[in-house]
């Protein structure tokens, strides 16, 4: 059932479950008595029976007692070392069973009825068959005992949540009965009163004056702690934060600093206060305030109840008060943080949700509400059960706190349901957030308004109808999971502003640098990570709330370290971690490798670019293949028993997967003939590019237009490639001329030979040479060749040598011919003779006066 410690166990979560007993190791594990017991197949014999008698006594203790929380937790405490030894004992004779099996295989098949063999051969036969029985004996021992005992606390673990069901859904006093509201309220006034007696009697009078005597000092320290802390500390960390962010808002700072939940759902956030800080500064000084919001008020707290504690004021009713009241204040502290960080209603430049200002003033406001309706549930009626008040009080004072939580859930989904978003607000250097990104938010809000909703509902009636623990358990319940789920988004949200942050950074520096943008890749995969690091996190939290114990998690965990078969081959999520870490250091080391033999020792070398280019490449494929080797090996994961399988899928996936086969193959060709290398210029399909990488699958050529051209491998090799650069990049140029009948060709030559020369790009050697190609149709045709240093430039080269010509030949006025068309026309003197006759029957227009209207 919940009670006041359930907050305490929330909050110290990952703390307890860190402290607590872990899985005993393969080699020990504690005992009962607290010694080490060592698992070994020599005393097999002293653990079986040891079990055995452990087990009969558990059995014993499963018909005669009633199974709670304390009972379960240590039937746990004896049977988990008992399922980790027992497997543990079960692996060690399957380990040293494999090479008995072995050596037996190699003495051959046992001799037939009537046949003999050597008398060392059948001893050695025998004794490899009475170790091999033995070690069978402690296999099929060994898991009868695990067995036995997962039974056993599988029976323990279905008695206890049996029990916790039975009392969630016992019905007691209905609490609108008028006469539980009267011994309600005698009830707390008598309570009230007990704690001022014990607190006023002569006997606390006489030991405060001891106390106060003793450690007067210590407590007024504290108190004075606590008061620095919560008001002078506090204030002046709020008051600077809100000035680094507002440095105009220095009045609105001194409100910030002192102004309730409530004040911010009515005053309106000031706006206008300068331009919005960047990224960086908001992620920042929101950290800052977070921070301050929930470190100073608990400090305050724990040095407050330290300094009562320590003046022992209070008798044991105080006490039992004054832990409900320190215990709801803490909630309070922490959902007050949770809130403000997550929809900040009085500093909008520090919202990480996208909610209008009015929408999250309203939406702080009440969430605040359902806060502290839960911290009286979770404190003072927390108090009440540790007081044994009567039940009827009890629900009582359960349906007040539910009756409010209720309210406010009620209103929070109504605000919800016609939530504004914040105008997106353009920044300089950031980029505006895309439509599509904020599905996870709008899926997430839709899913806790409906949750709302039903919380709103249901947990009211389940009060009224008289269920007081299903009640409290399902409002705590609920609420718990929104504050982890918050935390979860609160702390993914953080992360992605980090991301997003240090990206705007780095491309500030590149853009300094001069260097070109890389894009954003990378930006969403560390804040994924972060979120799915979160939400496994939150799995045991969320257990946790909802009544799991940590018993539980523990046996959730052993469940999933044993991990599952196929076949005979057990996959352990252990060793598929470790081979995952081991492929993963792989590929780091391959690509680190790559990056050093890239930048330090290929530049050193004489090799060309596509050389170096395939080296680099042959060796990423070479590390891939040996961290994939290596993983399988150390990671423990034992393939051999999936090799048919593995045989026909691969024969399946092989009709189906073969051009990628192929492509891949042929890039293995590619990368060793080298028949293309990064950075040659080729012809693929009647389209020019230059080679820019060699991929597994296919090659991407960069075209002229500086579009990507990419290639199959496997049409590299089987189909026909022109390579311009194949062994170096001397290449020819053709500049065709045509000039008019009548013209000096030699002349021509000479002036064609005179161009080519002068260029510095056309060797000496081989010469340029002029072609008379022949008599044209209106032009004797000429080529102009020659070899260019580099054929990357014959484009800008035969540009030059065309400007040339042109110049050169205007200047010695030879004319470059052009096509022309002379048309003749039969019976010319027929053609006209008819359009005249045409032209004298036409009729004519009638004549007009002079205004233009006709006569």
């Amino acid at each position: 059932m919940p009670d006041i410690r359930r907050l305490g166990r929330l909050l110290l979560v990952l703390l307890a479950f860190a402290l607590a007993s872990p899985a005993p190791t393969l080699a020990q594990s504690t005992g009962a008595a607290g010694g080490v017991t060592v698992v070994s197949i020599d005393n097999a014999d002293t653990l079986f029976l040891r079990w055995e008698q452990q087990a009969a006594t558990i059995e014993k203790r499963l018909q005669e007692e009633e199974i709670t929380t304390e009972v379960l937790a240590s039937i746990r405490e004896a049977l988990d070392p008992q399922r980790v030894n027992a497997r543990t004992l079960a692996a060690q004779a399957r380990d040293q069973l494999a090479p008995l099996l072995a050596q037996l295989d190699s003495l051959g098949p046992a001799p037939a009825e009537g046949e003999t063999e050597s008398a060392e051969v059948k001893s050695e036969r025998d004794d490899l068959n009475r170790r091999i029985a033995t070690l069978r004996g402690v296999v099929s021992k060994a898991d009868l005992a695990f067995t036995r005992a997962d039974r056993l606390i599988d029976v323990a673990s279905a008695a206890q949540r049996a029990r916790f069901t039975d009392a969630l859904l016992q019905q007691g006093p209905a609490p609108i009965d008028p006469r539980h509201w009267l011994t309600a309220g005698t009830r707390l006034a008598a309570v009230t009163a007990e704690a001022v007696t014990e607190a006023t009697s002569g006997e606390a009078a006489e030991r405060r004056r001891e106390v106060w005597r003793d450690s007067g000092l210590t407590a007024i320290a504290a108190l004075t702690f606590a008061f620095v802390m919560l008001v002078v500390v506090r204030r002046y960390a709020m008051r600077r934060l809100f000035l680094a962010i507002r440095p105009t808002g220095r009045a609105e700072a001194v409100a910030e600093t002192d102004a309730s939940p409530e004040a911010a759902a009515v005053t309106p956030a000031a706006d206008g206060q300068g331009p919005r800080p960047g990224r960086v500064r908001r992620l920042l000084i929101g950290t800052g305030m977070a921070l301050t919001r929930l470190i100073m008020p608990i400090a305050a707290i724990l040095a407050a109840r330290y300094a009562l504690r320590l003046l022992d004021v209070l008798g044991p009713t105080g006490r039992v008060l004054m832990d409900g009241v320190f215990t709801g204040l803490a909630f309070i502290v922490v959902a007050s943080a949770l809130i403000s960080t997550l929809f900040s209603p009085r500093i909008p430049e520090l919202r990480l949700s996208d909610m209008a200002d009015a929408t999250a003033r309203q939406t702080a406001f009440y969430t605040m509400v359902v806060a502290i309706a839960l911290a009286f549930n979770i404190g003072l009626v927390g108090a009440g059960e540790a007081l044994d008040m009567p039940a009827a009080a009890l629900a009582v004072y359960n349906l007040v706190t539910v009756l409010l939580a209720s309210w406010g859930l009620w209103r929070v989904a109504g605000v919800w349901s016609g939530r504004r978003r914040a105008p997106v607000v353009a920044v300089e250097g950031e980029e505006a957030p895309q439509a599509d990104e904020n599905w996870l938010t709008e899926n997430l809000v839709r899913g806790l308004r409906r949750g709302a909703y039903l919380l709103a509902v249901v947990t009211p009636l389940a009060a009224v109808a008289g269920y007081y623990a299903l009640s409290r358990y399902i409002l705590q319940s609920g609420i718990l999971s929104a504050v982890v789920i918050g935390g979860v988004v609160i702390l993914f949200l953080i992360a992605n502003e980090a991301s997003q942050a240090l990206y705007e950074a780095g491309r500030e520096n590149r853009e300094a640098k001069g260097e070109a943008d890389r894009g954003e890749a990378g930006v969403g995969l560390f804040p994924v990570f972060i979120g799915f690091v979160l939400c496994l996190a939150a799995i045991p939290v969320l257990a946790l709330v909802w009544g799991a114990t940590t018993g539980d998690l523990r046996e959730a965990y052993f469940g999933i370290t044993q991990g599952f078969s196929i076949g005979e081959t057990r996959f352990r999520p252990g060793d598929l971690l470790i081979a995952a870490l081991v492929f993963g250091f792989g590929l780091f080391l391959t690509r680190l490798l790559q990056a050093i033999m890239r930048r330090a020792v290929m530049p050193r070398t004489k090799l060309d670019v596509g050389a170096r280019s395939s080296i680099v490449s042959g060796l990423g494929y070479l590390g891939f293949f040996v961290a994939a080797l290596s993983a399988i090996s150390i990671g423990g994961i034992d393939l051999t028993n999936l090799a048919f399988l593995g045989a026909a899928l691969g024969v399946g996936i092989g009709f189906g997967l073969q051009n990628i086969v192929n492509n891949f193959v042929s890039g293995i060709i590619l990368l060793i003939e080298r028949p293309i290398k990064v950075g040659d210029w080729i012809e693929v399909a009647s389209t020019h590019g230059t080679v820019r990488k060699i991929n597994v699958r296919s090659t991407e050529i960069k075209t002229f237009d500086k579009a990507s051209y990419i290639v199959p491998n496997s049409e590299l090799i089987s189909g026909a490639v022109t390579n311009y650069t194949h062994e170096d990049v001397m290449g020819r140029v053709i500049c065709p001329v045509g000039v008019a009948y009548g013209t000096d060709v030699r002349l021509v030559e000479r002036i064609l030979l005179e161009i080519a020369r002068a260029h510095p790009m056309v060797l000496r050697r081989p010469p340029p040479a002029v072609i008379f190609q022949g008599f044209g149709a209106s032009s004797l045709d000429f080529e102009l060749r020659a070899f260019l240093r580099d054929v990357n430039w014959v484009l800008a080269t035969r540009s030059d040598v065309n400007f040339e010509i042109e110049r050169r030949f205007a200047e010695e006025n030879i004319e470059v011919p052009f096509g022309q068309t002379d048309v003749t026309v039969k019976n010319a003197g027929e053609m006209i003779e008819l359009m005249s006759r045409a032209a004298a029957h036409a009729p004519r227009p009638a004549p007009t006066d002079e205004e233009g209207k006709t006569a």
